[in-house]
């Protein structure tokens, strides 16, 4: 039976062609990733930690071959958790990183999730592709990878919209060294800003501070969260915490939609944390509100 082709009948068909020839983006295969890299699976270990508080796992060991943005040469693959279950669901996540997943010796691309976003991803992965085996999305994920799309290591958190990214400032020989921050609501960037010194790797150094309510109870901005920042940086003779030209470690607190300084602290250049001096600003201002000096040098 023949049925004749109207023209609003070929109008949908053009346009569903139109969308199937659409190419895929990085954003829709990683939707708000960190990092991005292609990996070899160098050794795959089954681990036992049960029937103490750990759980049994498999210890997957990388080996990047090409990055963009904060990866991890490892992954955790639980397969039965030990000690006892907290409140709510425990099951595995299903059909997705399992025993089977990888292969050692074998190559894939790899998208990973931020710290904020593990709930939705908790093994950490947003996505995974074994290499060789869509010639398409290879092409973008090598892209985005040539195109350093994650230079900011952005982490996103779902319960402010907001992602948050740092990466190192390029300087000139003889410059002291920076690095940037970075925070956007969708594709909006709200605010950057320049950091002197070098990234802190210590603990609470680069986080969206869920408990503002308790660690700063008088700046708590309309988020709910703070942005936390420490950097390592050597004072200048003349500066204006008034302390001695020393290397230190200055913690600064944000207002993560606005980039409003809401505190800083100075601690003495070591792991352990030896505070100096913390100090709250106004943040219609940007006055010193409040001093506290430890007497510690």
């Amino acid at each position: 039976m023949h049925f004749p082709v109207t023209l609003s009948c070929a109008l949908v068909l053009l346009q569903a062609v139109c969308v199937a020839a659409q190419p895929v983006s990085i954003e829709q295969l990683a939707p708000h990733a960190q990092g991005l890299f292609l990996a070899e699976v160098v050794d795959i270990v089954e681990r036992d930690e049960r029937p103490g508080d750990g759980n049994r796992y498999l210890d997957v060991t990388l080996r990047a071959l090409k990055a963009s943005g904060e990866t991890s040469n490892s992954l955790y693959i639980v397969l039965e958790y030990g000690g006892f279950p907290g409140p709510g669901p425990n099951d595995i996540p299903p059909d997705f990183l399992n025993r089977d997943t990888f292969t050692k010796g074998k190559r894939y691309w790899i998208a990973f999730a931020s710290r904020e976003n593990r709930e939705k991803h908790p093994q950490g992965v947003v996505n995974f592709w074994p290499q060789g085996q869509d010639a398409e999305i290879e092409q973008v994920l090598d892209n985005a990878i040539q195109a350093d799309v994650f230079r900011w290591s952005p982490r996103y958190d779902p319960q402010t919209k907001l992602t948050y990214g740092r990466m190192v400032d390029k300087t000139a020989q003889g410059e002291e060294p920076r690095w940037r921050i970075e925070v956007r609501k969708g594709d909006k960037v709200l605010w950057e800003t320049v950091v002197p010194g070098t990234m802190s790797q210590r603990y609470f150094s680069w986080t969206l501070d869920e408990f503002a309510a308790v660690n700063f109870p008088g700046k708590v901005p309309p988020c709910g969260k703070i942005l936390v920042a420490e950097t390592a940086m050597q004072l200048p003779k003349e500066n204006e915490f008034g302390l001695p030209a020393k290397m230190a470690y200055v913690r600064t607190a944000y207002d993560p939609e606005t980039g409003v300084r809401l505190s800083a602290r100075v601690a003495r250049h070591q792991v352990s944390d030896v505070l100096w001096m913390y100090r709250e600003y106004d943040p219609q201002t940007g006055k010193v509100e409040k001093t506290i000096r430890t007497g510690y040098q």
